[in-house]
Parts: C-alpha cells; sequence; structure tokens
C-alpha cells in the first residue's frame, strides 16, 4: 500500500508558459540594468568596445547548453536558493543608487556583475536543481570578461605592456638595420616617430583575447586545464601580435615617413584582433576532446518554476528601484545651489604664451565639448604648460574626465613616469582646488604635472568640501548628496625649468590665484 502510494505520488508540476514568460521577463530586468550600464563604459572606453557583442555570446552559449541539459531535480535546498536570490535583489536597490552617482567607478561594476551572476544560478538552482547550476554558469561568467578592469590595475598593466612593446619593437628595427631610439614610449626613427599609445599597448586586444579564449572554452567545453591554457596562449598572442603591428608602423615609418601611421594604423589594429582570434579558434578546436557535452534530451525537461505572485513581486520591485533611485536624484537636485564657476585666464602677451591645439587623436577619445591650451614662457625661465578640458553636462561626463591621466598620457608622448606627490590644495577666492601631482622625466629635465578634476555643480553639505572625492567615503555622500551627471572641467599644468618638487609647488601656487577667474 505504501509503496503504491509513493509510486502514484505527483511528480513536480513543470512551469506554465505564464511563469515561463515572467521568469524571463524577471531575468530580463535584472541583466539588463547591468547592460545598460555597461553600455556607457564600453561607448566611452575603446579598450572595452567589443564588450557590445558578449550578451550575446552569453545567450548563444546558454542556448547551447539548453539543447544537453541535464533533468531537473527538486533539491532539499531549493528553498534556500531562493533565499539568496531575494536578498540580492534587495541589494541591487543600493547598488543602482550608488551607481547614479558614481557611473566611472569600475570596482562597483563588479560587485553589480556578482550580484546579478548569483541571483541567475540561484534561480536556475530553484527550478532545476544542483545538476543545473553546475550546467549553466559557466557561460554566465563570460560576462566578468567585458567589465573594465579597476583602474589602478589597467593603469599598472598599460605601463607594463607600453614599456615592452616600445623596447621589443627598438630592439627588431634595430636588428634589421632600422636605426631607431626609445623616448618614453616613443620610438624615433630617421623620418619621424610612432607613439605607443594605450590603445597600441595592447591592453585592447589583451581583454578581447582573453574573452575570446574564454569563450571558444566553453564553445568547446574544454576541461580546466585546457581552458586555461587556451586563455594564457591568447594573452601570449595579443602581446606578440601588438608587437608585430609596432613593428610594422615603424617599419613604414622610416620607409614612407609620418604619414605612415596614420594610413596603416587603423587597419593594422583590426588585422591582429582577426588573427589572434582565428589562432585562438584554430588551437581551441586541436585541443578538444572527440566528445564534448552531454546526451541528447529524450524529452521535455522543463523544471518547476517560481509561483506566478513571488514573480509579479520580483518583476515589481525590479521596476521600483529604478523609480525610487529616479526620484531620490530628482529630490535631491531639487535642493542642489549651482557652484560658482571659474576659468583660467593666460596673459595675453606674446612673446609668453603661445597657444597649442590638441591632437586629433585626444579629441576623438575624450570628446570633450570645450578645450583649451597653451604654452607659457615665464621671464624667470621656467615654462607651463596649461590643458583645460570641459565636458558638458551628461550620462558619459565623469567616465571621459577620469580617462585623461597624466601617468598614461605622459609616457605615450615620450616622458619616463617616476612617481606621484602628494596633492595640493589651493583655494582662492571663495574656490577650493585640489591637485594631485605626477613626476616625470625627459632626458634628465624633470616635469611636474599638477592636475585638477572639477564638477560644476554642488550638492548640499559636505559636497561644498568634496571636490570629486574619489574615495569610498566621497563615493558615497556623492549618491546622499544626489550628484548625478554633472559638467565636468579639468585643468592640467605642467611646470619646467624648476630644480625639484617644492620648487614646482610653490610656483604654482604663486601664479595661480593670478591666473583664476572668477565671476563675481
Amino acid at each position: 500500500m505504501l509503496m503504491d502510494a509513493i509510486e502514484r505520488k505527483p511528480a513536480p508540476k513543470a512551469g506554465t508558459s505564464a511563469d515561463l514568460w515572467l521568469l524571463g521577463a524577471m531575468l530580463f530586468l535584472v541583466w539588463g540594468g547591468m547592460i545598460a550600464k555597461l553600455t556607457t563604459d564600453w561607448s566611452t572606453n575603446p579598450q572595452y568596445e567589443f564588450g557590445y557583442f558578449v550578451p550575446f555570446f552569453v545567450l548563444y552559449l546558454l542556448a547551447r547548453r539548453w539543447e544537453d541539459r541535464p533533468e531537473p531535480s527538486l533539491d532539499a535546498g531549493a528553498g534556500g536558493y531562493l533565499f539568496v536570490a531575494g536578498l540580492l535583489l534587495l541589494l541591487l536597490l543600493p547598488i543602482r543608487v550608488v551607481q547614479e552617482a558614481n557611473p566611472d567607478w569600475r570596482p562597483l561594476n563588479w560587485v553589480h556583475a556578482v550580484l546579478v551572476v548569483v541571483i541567475s544560478v540561484a534561480l536556475i538552482g530553484r527550478v532545476g536543481g544542483t545538476a543545473w547550476m553546475a550546467h549553466f554558469v559557466l557561460p554566465l561568467c563570460l560576462m566578468f570578461f567585458c567589465l573594465p578592469w579597476p583602474l589602478g590595475m589597467e593603469q599598472s598593466m598599460i605601463q607594463d605592456l607600453t614599456g615592452a612593446v616600445t623596447r621589443s619593437t627598438v630592439e627588431l628595427l634595430n636588428w634589421i638595420n632600422v636605426p631607431a631610439l626609445q623616448r618614453g614610449n616613443v620610438i624615433e626613427v630617421v623620418t619621424g616617430s610612432v607613439g605607443v599609445a594605450d590603445a597600441c599597448s595592447g591592453m585592447r586586444s589583451l581583454a578581447g583575447t582573453l574573452m575570446a579564449g574564454a569563450f571558444f572554452g566553453e564553445y568547446y567545453r574544454l576541461n580546466w586545464l585546457r581552458r586555461l591554457i587556451l586563455i594564457g596562449v591568447g594573452s601570449a598572442l595579443a602581446f606578440a601580435f601588438n608587437i608585430a603591428r609596432t613593428f610594422f608602423l615603424g617599419w613604414r615609418t622610416a620607409a614612407e615617413g609620418p604619414q605612415a601611421v596614420d594610413h596603416w594604423h587603423d587597419p593594422a589594429g583590426y588585422l591582429i584582433f582577426v588573427v589572434s582570434f582565428a589562432c585562438l579558434w584554430i588551437l581551441a578546436r586541436l585541443i578538444c576532446e572527440e566528445s564534448s557535452g552531454g546526451p541528447a534530451p529524450t524529452g521535455p525537461r522543463r523544471g518547476t518554476l517560481l509561483p506566478i505572485p513571488i514573480l509579479v513581486i520580483c518583476i515589481l520591485w525590479l521596476v521600483g528601484i529604478h523609480a525610487a533611485t529616479e526620484a531620490w536624484y530628482r529630490f535631491r537636485e531639487g535642493k542642489r545651489t549651482p557652484a560658482r564657476t571659474w576659468s583660467i585666464s593666460l596673459p595675453e602677451h606674446e612673446n609668453l604664451v603661445r597657444a597649442t591645439e590638441l591632437p586629433s587623436e585626444v579629441r576623438s577619445i575624450l570628446r570633450f565639448s570645450e578645450a583649451s591650451s597653451a604654452s607659457v614662457n615665464w621671464p624667470d625661465g621656467r615654462g607651463w604648460s596649461v590643458i583645460v578640458l570641459q565636458w558638458d553636462a551628461g550620462r558619459s561626463s565623469a567616465q571621459l574626465a577620469t580617462m585623461h591621466r597624466p601617468e598614461i598620457c605622459m609616457p605615450a608622448a615620450g616622458y619616463r613616469f617616476v612617481g606621484p606627490t602628494e596633492p595640493i590644495d589651493f583655494a582662492a577666492q571663495g574656490i577650493k582646488l585640489t591637485f594631485d601631482g605626477s613626476i616625470f622625466d625627459s632626458g634628465g629635465q624633470g616635469i611636474y604635472v599638477y592636475r585638477c578634476l572639477w564638477e560644476d555643480q554642488i550638492g548640499l553639505g559636505t559636497a561644498w568640501e568634496r571636490r570629486f572625492d574619489m574615495s569610498i567615503q566621497g563615493r558615497l555622500m556623492s549618491s546622499w548628496y544626489g550628484r548625478r551627471n554633472l559638467g565636468q572641467k579639468l585643468i592640467q599644468i605642467g611646470i619646467t625649468g624648476v630644480s625639484s618638487e617644492s620648487e614646482a609647488r610653490q610656483d604654482l601656487l604663486r601664479r595661480l590665484p593670478a591666473l583664476l577667474a572668477v565671476p563675481s
């Protein structure tokens, strides 16, 4: 009798089309919020522009996994999976609020991505058990390969790659009897020079090949060791092909002159990316096992979906996150007072000041609204190089402003980065500016560069004292006071003709008050 009752016990009810559509809408909102944020990063930073393709790669890999999915199982911990997903859904609200004020805060992107992936895996576990979790988790993790790296790690990698690419290229050019000399990250040949900027350093191709290696590893269902080998080979290929690209540009520059760089720069870059991608594809096919994946499904294998009321509540919560974030910032923006504006007014004496033109490549990357640059030769023999950039208020203004950093741009122009200096707090005419300092060397001559970022408007309270504060506390306070999408102004001053950093600091503090123009 007991065995008969057990045998007649109904199986878990499979999901209906209604709850299947609701679950899809819920996942769309979870992933859509993260992807919408990342598109700003992909559009402003060319090193990660391949990220637009990654969500489609994830969907494709999930579809392939769906074809040979295992039988769903109702685990004892299914309720725990639902609890974890619900708890993390609640955390999406503070993440969204902080992101709105800090779109350039890259570590928060990683936290957001971890939450989204864990929520998805927990829901998969609730529907199909641990077997489905293990089966579907790897395609989801591909999204981590299109996230912008933390700024410090990215800058360190760019500096290491540019230096290595420049040194290797100079050695190769001299080896084939093409005279070449390294000056910072600039390769000088007889007819001109080739600058190894961040786009040529290999960072873009490195990030792209890491993603490609992970994609092909999942496509062919390689084991962990072979996936790591594929990613490692991809990194080596990115470095080697970037040396080949820079070597080719240097060789053509020596033969044709500086115009060769403009002619061959972009085609060579696209070519090495395609060749790297093809090499990884061939290698993945060579090392893949004869048979991959599980057995073909023998029938419908739909797991037990979530109850419709729970799905509806989750969807309403996800929609409410965006509504609550917008309401919070509109409330704070209604109480904002405009900050005092300022500008830099250089002397008009033609013997002292000479206007300079920013390169077109800089304009295309930074996409500022207004810009001015000039070199100033003071009567005492000291020189200033002044750059002022302005970004109008907008979604990407903060990312674009933080992309211009002297420790990246100066080495690309041939200067060697020595190290940072202590920040300088400057106050005059009711304006408070904080300058970050960096020391560079050019042929034994010290160059001291000071950079300040300023937001055009402010919020309330401590926001008066926190001018573009990039600390954790400063970023949280920006969220509390509702500072978002504000216009940015950047001033960078390079000082030469001084013997030490302290002398450069004193020169900056002595001359800057006379150059600062503040409307009454």
